[in-house]
């Protein structure tokens, strides 16, 4: 007869492990499935943050564009009321010796309401 002591481990059998088996494999590829598909959302919701960041500079960057046009359209804006002030105007006027006449006519000037028998060119030189 065959004796089997405790140390003689060729003889011995193990407990059969239930995670091996074929159940085994596929929660293993459920969850490699789910980390793979963690890892794709995690890298997609990367490129829209980075999309977001770029998207956000561009439109800093045409806001400061605006800005900068607006102000220099004000700047243009300053320079064409301080060349077209009246007193400036009279003093080129008198200079170029000119005879102008008034666009509107003197019916509108003294409050009355203005038909088209009272409308003129809208400028008149007269040299």
């Amino acid at each position: 007869m065959l004796t089997l002591h405790a140390s003689d481990s060729r003889h011995t059998t193990r407990p059969r492990d239930r995670t091996t088996g074929r159940h085994g494999r596929c929660a293993g590829l459920a969850l490699f499935a789910v980390v793979v598909f963690a890892v794709v959302v995690c890298a997609q919701l990367f490129a829209l943050r980075q999309q977001r960041l770029e998207l956000m500079h561009e439109v800093a960057s045409l806001r400061s564009g605006i800005s900068r046009g607006r102000h220099a359209l004000w700047d243009l804006e300053t320079g064409i009321a301080e060349s077209t002030h009246p007193a400036v105007l009279r003093q080129a006027i008198a200079r170029a010796q000119l005879r102008l006449e008034p666009v509107v006519s003197p019916a509108l000037m003294r409050g009355r309401q203005m038909t088209t028998a009272d409308t003129k060119p809208a400028l008149s030189l007269h040299r």
